[in-house]
C-alpha cells in the first residue's frame, strides 16, 4: 500500500496544502496517522481527496459536498460520468464560441461593422460562465416559455449568492440522481429523499405556478425528444427518466411534487 505526506498529495492534485487541511478539518478527509502523529495519505485517502477535488471542480461548495457524502459515497464511475458530461458541455461551448469569434472577425475583415445586436450575441456565445443557456437551448427556452414568463423570470431578484446556492444544490441532486439511477430503485428511501430535494428546487423555480410548471415540463420533454438538443440539456435523459419514476412514487405516497 502506497503512502505519501499531505504536501506531496496536494501538489499531485494541483491544490494548496491549506485546502487539504481545510477538507480534513471539515471531516471530508481522514488521513492515516503514524505513531509519531504524522499524517500520511494511503491509497484510499488519495481516492477520497480526489473525490472532493473533482466535486469542487464541478462547482460543489464544501457544504454541498458534506451533504452529498453524508448520504453515501458516490462511486468513482458516477463522478467520472458527471465530469465527462461537464467537459463535453464545455467543449461544445468552446467550439460555438470559436465559431462566433471567427464569423465576427471575417465580418470585420470584409469591412463591415458589428452592430449592438451582433455584439450582444457574440457576448452570449463567448460567455464561458453560462453552461445552461446556449443558442440551442435558448431557442427551446423561447419556444416553451411565453414572453411573459421569461420576463417574470428575468425580473426576479436573484443575487450572485443565490446563483451559487442554487447551482450547488442542483449539482448535488443531479449527481445523487445519477448515482441512484444506477442502483435502479426509484422507490428506495434514498430516492424518496432525493425526490423531495429535487422538487423543492423545482418549486423554487416555478413558484408552484401552473403555467411555469407546464412550460418547464415541456422544455425538458422537447429537449430530450430532439437529438439536436438532448446533448445540450443540463443533465442526461437517463437522469430525467429516473426522476420521473421517483415522482410517480412520491405521488403514490400522497406527497406533493409541484
Amino acid at each position: 500500500m502506497n503512502s505519501d505526506r499531505p504536501a506531496k498529495i496536494a501538489k499531485r492534485l494541483g491544490i494548496g496544502l491549506k485546502a487539504l487541511r481545510l477538507w480534513e478539518a471539515e471531516g471530508l478527509l481522514r488521513p492515516h496517522r503514524l505513531a509519531n502523529g504524522w499524517r500520511v495519505f494511503r491509497d484510499e485517502d488519495v481516492t477520497a481527496a480526489w473525490r472532493v477535488a473533482a466535486l469542487k471542480q464541478l462547482g460543489f461548495s464544501l457544504r454541498a459536498i458534506k451533504a452529498l457524502l453524508s448520504r453515501g459515497t458516490p462511486s468513482l464511475d458516477v463522478i467520472l460520468s458527471v465530469q465527462e458530461h461537464a467537459l463535453n458541455e464545455q467543449l461544445s461551448q468552446i467550439q460555438r464560441a470559436q465559431k462566433a469569434i471567427l464569423a465576427a472577425r471575417e465580418k470585420l475583415a470584409g469591412g463591415a461593422d458589428l452592430d449592438a445586436d451582433a455584439l450582444i450575441i457574440l457576448h452570449q456565445e463567448t460567455n464561458m460562465s453560462n453552461n445552461f443557456i446556449n443558442p440551442t437551448t435558448e431557442k427551446l427556452w423561447e419556444a416553451t416559455f411565453s414572453p411573459e414568463q421569461i420576463h417574470t423570470l428575468k425580473e426576479r431578484p436573484f443575487t450572485s449568492e443565490d446563483q451559487e446556492r442554487v447551482g450547488a444544490a442542483w449539482a448535488s441532486v443531479i449527481t445523487e440522481a445519477d448515482r441512484l439511477r444506477v442502483i435502479g430503485d426509484p422507490s428506495s428511501e434514498a430516492a424518496m429523499a432525493l425526490g423531495r430535494r429535487w422538487f423543492s428546487l423545482v418549486r423554487e423555480f416555478t413558484q408552484s405556478d401552473p403555467g411555469m410548471i407546464a412550460s418547464s415540463r415541456e422544455f425538458y420533454a422537447q429537449g430530450f425528444a430532439n437529438p439536436t438538443t438532448a446533448g445540450q440539456m443540463p443533465f442526461d435523459k437517463a437522469v430525467w427518466d429516473f426522476i420521473r419514476k421517483v415522482a410517480e412514487q412520491l405521488v403514490a405516497r400522497g406527497e406533493t411534487i409541484t
